[in-house]
């Protein structure tokens, strides 16, 4: 070989040489090229499923909104309209539709928007009797021509409970009938009859639950709670009870419980 050509042989081996040192140099020791490239494939792996677990994470959930009374208990979403599309619904389909119970305000607005029609049967129900009007009542809609009754419904979808002896003092009736778990928009009005007892009304799903549990829950001696056979109403007399649940701090609490 002619001393140029090796010369220019010996110096682009020198110049492959040092670019292989070079890049020795810049790896940790011991790891191989594709050991290294593994470990960073890794890593970047690992850090964007990082950063998309945090951001899954901070997407905000959507909850159901409820309406609250003015203090800040939650109670019935109420609707109308959707009162109204149930009722229509249970007419055409010749079924029946129940409501929950309604407060004065909201009984009225549903029967002014259904009472009259002739395409939907409206029976307001809550255990008073004919003769006076519930101030909580509960609807059952139906197609005019099952030809259900006002009687029927009554003794179908309202009970009353009669709890004798309760001497709940300061202890509203509503915090009593949450607490044993009954939810108020199974409750219709709730009369305290003097000598008598206090009179409750309730949809029939409930009614047991209020007899077996009220005589633990109201402290005393002589509690006696009864269920009215069906058909039964309360008294025209008597006071009627407020029924907003009420935030009592301790102190109330312990006056409450006290016989």
């Amino acid at each position: 070989m002619c001393p140029t050509k090796q010369k220019h042989l010996t110096a682009h081996c020198h110049n492959h040489n040092t670019i292989h040192n070079h890049s020795h140099h810049l790896l940790p020791t011991g790891l191989p090229t594709m050991h290294l490239f593994a470990i960073l494939f890794s890593a970047v792996l690992t850090a964007t499923l990082s950063s998309t677990v945090a951001f899954t994470v901070s997407i905000p959930t959507r909850q159901a909104q409820s309406i609250q009374n003015r203090n800040g208990f939650p109670v019935l979403n109420f609707s109308v309209d959707d009162i109204e599309y149930k009722a229509l619904a249970a007419s055409e389909a010749w079924d029946i539709h129940v409501t929950p119970f309604l407060a004065t305000k909201e009984a009225g607005m549903v029967e002014e928007r259904l009472q009259n029609r002739a395409d939907v049967s409206c029976i307001r129900v809550g255990g008073r009797g004919a003769e006076v009007q519930s101030s909580r009542s509960r609807f059952v809609f139906s197609n005019p021509e099952l030809g259900i009754d006002a009687a029927a419904a009554e003794a179908e979808h309202c009970a009353v409970v009669l709890v004798k002896n309760a001497k709940t003092n300061s202890d509203p009736w509503p915090n009593i009938l949450s607490r044993i778990g009954v939810d108020l928009d199974d409750v219709g009005d709730v009369v305290v009859v003097e000598g008598a007892g206090s009179y409750i009304a309730v949809s029939p799903s409930v009614s047991k639950q209020c007899v077996r549990l009220l005589p633990k829950e109201i402290m005393g001696s002589g509690v006696l709670v009864s269920l009215l056979e069906s058909g039964a109403s309360i008294p025209d007399e008597g006071e009627l009870q407020n029924m907003e649940v009420q935030r009592l701090d301790k102190r109330q609490q312990k006056q409450a419980q006290k016989k």
